[in-house]
């Protein structure tokens, strides 16, 4: 299914816009029932900019509420803003204070890697304790790696409850994990010991913790992009 996450911060909405325009993104605008498409030109710390349809620049006023779609890798961006004002042949809007995105049916998984900043903690009902180092996450669960002994207390369809998702510099966030299944490592990978891979869907108390992971999640994809791009410049 569909998942929908909402952007609040001002920081996040740019850097969301300005990888959109990095990758020339179609967008989709509307205005009173009259649909174009264009692309981002520029993104600056308040507006944006885009080159409108002839047609529309004779009839638009500043102040004018436009809908905006984009149709991304991280899902459909969709938000509305009001128009500044036109500068030469290009529209400048308002960074939206708010965007919604419609994450895809099969959303983006993040492999984590060997980063020892993303962990699992979990106390289990009997009372005890135990690291798991997160091994990938995508905005419907993740999975993370359990050692032999560890094991005992896992069951595939198990709810652990309470669970801290570290992200490193990223923050956290508490939310209970159903276990979708339980699977045995390849011995090589690990070297000697025997390790699991335990893959859960994630089980939201709110709403809140659910934008708060996929809020997350959308930093971490521009940030590895960004990554790559300086990497490959």
């Amino acid at each position: 299914m569909s998942a929908e996450g909402r952007q609040k911060t001002r920081y996040d909405i740019i850097a969301i816009l300005r990888e959109e325009l990095r990758v020339k993104s179609n967008v989709s605008y509307c205005y009173e029932n009259v649909s174009r498409e264009s692309t981002l030109q520029k993104v600056d710390s308040s507006y944006f900019y885009i080159v409108p349809s002839p047609p529309l620049q004779a009839f638009v006023s500043q102040n004018s509420v436009f809908y905006f779609s984009i149709h991304s890798q991280i899902g459909k961006i969709e938000f509305t803003t009001t128009l500044s004002f036109s500068e030469g042949n290009l529209f400048r809007f308002f960074i939206p204070d708010m965007i919604n995105i419609l994450q895809r049916r099969t959303a983006p998984r993040i492999n984590i890697g060997d980063s020892k900043k993303f962990y699992c903690s979990v106390r289990h009902k009997n009372g005890a304790s135990f690291i798991y180092a997160l091994n990938d996450i995508s905005s419907g669960g993740c999975s993370f790696i359990s050692k032999k002994s560890q094991l005992n207390l896992i069951r595939k369809d198990y709810v652990l409850d309470n669970v801290d998702i570290v992200f490193g510099e990223y923050g956290s966030v508490t939310t209970n994990l159903k276990v979708m299944s339980v699977i045995n490592l390849p011995y090589n990978k690990f070297h000697e010991m025997d390790f699991f891979r335990i893959s859960c869907m994630f089980q939201h108390k709110n709403a809140y913790y659910k934008d708060y992971l996929e809020g997350i999640i959308v930093k971490l994809i521009i940030d590895r992009k960004n990554t790559r791009k300086r990497f490959l410049t």
